[in-house]
C-alpha cells in the first residue's frame, strides 16, 4: 500500500494528494490514471495523475 504524504482540498469534491509510490512514479505520465481501492472488497476509484517527481518517486493525483 502506498502512503498519502499530503492531501489538500482544492474545491468542493476536488482534492490533490501526494502519494509516495516509487513503482508508479518510475513509469507514469500526466493524464494517465491509477485505480485506488480502500481494501480488497472496496469500490474501485479512478484517479488522474496530474504530476510526478521521479527523483522523489512520488505522485500527485486529483479526484473530481
Amino acid at each position: 500500500m502506498y502512503p498519502i504524504v499530503k492531501k489538500e482540498k482544492l474545491a468542493d469534491k476536488i482534492f490533490l494528494m501526494d502519494v509516495k509510490a516509487p513503482r508508479v512514479a518510475d513509469n507514469c505520465l500526466p493524464g494517465q490514471f491509477i485505480i485506488a481501492k480502500i481494501d480488497e472488497v472496496g469500490e474501485r476509484i479512478p484517479l488522474t495523475i496530474c504530476d510526478y517527481d521521479r527523483l522523489v518517486r512520488s505522485r500527485s493525483y486529483s479526484r473530481p
